[in-house]
């Protein structure tokens, strides 16, 4: 009899473990938007770019369009466990930045350096983060590549 249970709860638990892997791995492609406040009056070391499907990073930045993505961080970046390669810049300090280029995105971010900002005052930068970013900027993108 407690075998016969056993069995039956052994293969439960199998079937949730499978439905719980699934639902995990359909949450790794489903980009989220997370909020980092960023330290005024300092560097950032961030280079953005604008993703391009056709040439892998050699096209037009006019601002119209894929996004703006971090390509590259510094190690001794304040952001540097904050942020990740490829998320997508969409907004800072509520301000949508998604038909800006990637110059232009640059220097708000970098604006946080040089705005009148005392130090210690933050700024929030919105990111998309998900695995399927790039597969979304690789069906309109153009290329652009900013440091700062």
């Amino acid at each position: 009899k407690y075998s016969r249970m056993w069995m039956m709860l052994r293969a439960y638990l199998e079937r949730a473990k499978e439905e719980l892997d699934a639902i995990r791995e359909d949450m790794e492609f489903c980009p989220h938007t997370i909020h980092i406040m960023a330290p005024s009056g300092v560097d950032l070391g961030l280079a953005v770019e604008r993703l391009s499907p056709d040439d892998g990073g050699d096209g037009d930045d006019d601002g119209g369009g894929g996004p703006v993505c971090i390509s590259g961080v510094d190690p001794i970046s304040p952001l540097r466990d904050q942020v990740q390669l490829n998320d997508m810049i969409v907004a800072i300090d509520g301000k949508d930045v998604q038909g800006l280029s990637s110059v232009e995105v640059g220097e708000l971010l970098a604006s946080c350096i040089d705005d009148g900002m005392s130090i210690g005052e933050q700024r929030r930068i919105s990111i998309v983060r998900g695995n399927d970013i790039m597969g979304m900027a690789k069906k309109n993108g153009t290329l652009g590549v900013g440091v700062l």
